[in-house]
C-alpha cells in the first residue's frame, strides 16, 4: 500500500495490509446502536411500532365504509369485503420487498423508501372511480407498506439486548399492530358520521401515515452492517465484503421464499404454530366485518358506537400482555434457574402463554354466539376480550 508520510510528504511503501472492518471498535462504541440514549432508544423504537400500526390500522378501518363502497359501485359484499383480504394478503409479502432493500441499503432506507409509495396507493384508493382500482390499490398500498413492519423486529434487535429491555421492546412492537387493527373500526366508525364518505377512511390513513414518514428521518440507521459499511467508507478501509449480486439474489429467494415454505411442511412445531396463529388470526379479522353486521342489525347501533364495541378487543390485548409478562417472570423465570449455565431454556417454555390462550378462544367464540341475542351485550364483550 502506498500512503503519505507525516513529515516529508513523500510516498512510501507500506507492506500493511488494509483489514476489512467487520466489527465495532469495542463495547462501548457510540457508534453502536445498543450503546445509544435511552431516550434515542425509545424514539427508534417507537417508529417501527407507530409503522406496525398504521399498516394494520389499515386493515380494519375500511370495514366502516363497507355498506357504502357497496352502493357506490353496485357491488356485493362480499367483492367489497376483498378490499380487506387483499390488503392482508399484500401484508404477506413485505419481507420479500423488504429484505433486498435491507440488505442493500440499510433498514432506515425501508422505511424511508417503501412507505411513500405505500401512502401514494393509500391515495389512489381515496380517488378510485371503480372497483379494479380499489382493490388493487388496496393490495399494493400494503404490499408496500408492509416492508416496515417486516424489518420492524431486526431493528428492535439491533438497538436492544434481549436481557436489557429487549423483551419489553419486543412485546410492545408486537402490541402495535394488534392494537392498530383493533382502533380501526373504532376510528373508522365516527370518521364515517362526521364525514359521511368512505374516501374519507383512506385519508385518515394518509393523515397518519404522512406525519410517521417524516419521524423515520429523525432517527439514525440502526443495522450493523450498513454502518459498519460507512465507517469503512469514511476510514478508507475495505467494507464488510458483499456477495456476487447472482448469489446474493439466489440467497434472497432461498431464505425468504422457498426456506420458509419448505419448513412449513417439514417442521412439525412450525406447522402447529402456523396453523394456530392463522386460526386466531382469522377469528379476529372476521370480526371486522361480523361486528357491524351483528350489532347494527340485531341492536340497531351506529357505526361509531359499533367501533366502540372494539374496545374489548383491545382491553384483551393488553390481558395478553400482562398474561406474558407474570408467566415470563414465573415459569419463564424457574425454566432459566434450570438452564446450564451460559444457555438459554428451549424455545418451547415460551408457549405456556399460547397455550393458556388457546382455552379462551372456543370459550370467547361460543360467549359471542349469545350476540345474536337481545339484551346479552355485555356478556358479549367480555367473550370477545377473552378470545383475545
Amino acid at each position: 500500500m502506498t500512503r503519505e508520510s507525516e513529515k516529508g510528504g513523500t510516498s512510501v511503501e507500506s507492506d500493511t495490509p488494509l483489514v476489512a472492518l467487520k466489527d465495532w471498535d469495542g463495547p462501548d462504541d457510540p457508534g453502536n446502536p445498543r450503546n445509544w440514549s435511552f431516550g434515542t432508544k425509545v424514539y427508534a423504537t417507537a417508529v417501527p411500532a407507530l409503522f406496525a400500526f398504521v399498516v394494520t390500522f389499515g386493515t380494519s378501518v375500511y370495514s366502516a365504509g363497507l355498506d357504502q363502497v357497496m352502493e357506490q359501485f353496485n357491488i356485493s359484499q362480499t367483492v367489497a369485503i376483498l378490499g380487506i383480504s387483499l390488503y392482508s394478503e399484500g401484508i404477506g409479502f413485505g419481507p420479500m420487498i423488504g429484505a433486498p432493500i435491507s440488505e442493500a441499503f440499510g433498514r432506515k432506507a425501508v422505511y424511508l423508501i417503501t412507505m411513500p409509495i405505500s401512502i401514494l396507493f393509500m391515495m389512489g384508493s381515496g380517488l378510485a372511480q371503480n372497483t379494479r382500482t380499489l382493490l388493487v390499490c388496496r393490495f399494493l398500498s400494503s404490499t408496500f407498506g408492509a416492508p416496515a413492519v417486516a424489518v420492524g423486529a431486526g431493528t428492535i434487535s439491533d438497538i436492544w439486548e434481549l436481557q436489557h429491555g429487549g423483551g419489553l421492546a419486543t412485546v410492545l412492537f408486537i402490541l402495535a399492530p394488534f392494537v392498530g387493527s383493533s382502533l380501526g373500526p373504532l376510528i373508522g366508525g365516527y370518521t364515517m358520521q362526521t364525514r359521511g364518505d368512505w374516501r374519507w377512511l383512506m385519508w385518515v390513513m394518509i393523515l397518519i401515515a404522512g406525519p410517521i414518514w417524516i419521524m423515520a428521518f429523525f432517527f439514525g440507521e440502526t443495522s450493523k452492517t450498513e454502518l459498519l459499511r460507512r465507517r469503512a467508507h469514511k476510514r478508507g478501509l475495505p467494507a464488510p465484503p458483499r456477495p456476487p449480486a447472482m448469489v446474493a439474489l439466489k440467497m434472497l429467494f432461498v431464505i425468504t421464499l422457498f426456506r420458509p415454505i419448505r419448513m412449513l411442511f417439514v417442521e412439525p412445531i412450525v406447522i402447529s404454530i402456523s396453523i394456530y396463529v392463522s386460526f386466531a388470526f382469522g377469528v379476529l379479522f372476521a370480526f371486522f366485518v361480523a361486528y357491524p353486521y351483528v350489532l347494527g342489525s340485531v341492536y340497531g347501533f351506529s357505526l361509531g358506537q359499533t367501533g366502540l364495541a372494539f374496545i374489548a378487543i383491545i382491553i384483551g390485548i393488553f390481558l395478553a400482555v400482562v398474561t406474558f409478562a407474570i408467566l415470563d417472570r414465573t415459569l419463564y423465570a424457574k425454566a432459566k434457574a434450570r438452564a446450564p449455565p451460559g444457555k438459554m431454556p428451549p424455545p418451547e417454555e415460551r408457549l405456556y402463554t399460547s397455550m393458556l390462550g388457546s382455552l379462551g378462544i372456543p370459550v370467547g367464540l361460543f360467549w359471542y354466539l349469545f350476540q345474536v341475542c337481545e339484551r346479552l351485550l355485555v356478556s358479549t364483550n367480555i367473550g370477545v376480550y377473552l378470545l383475545t
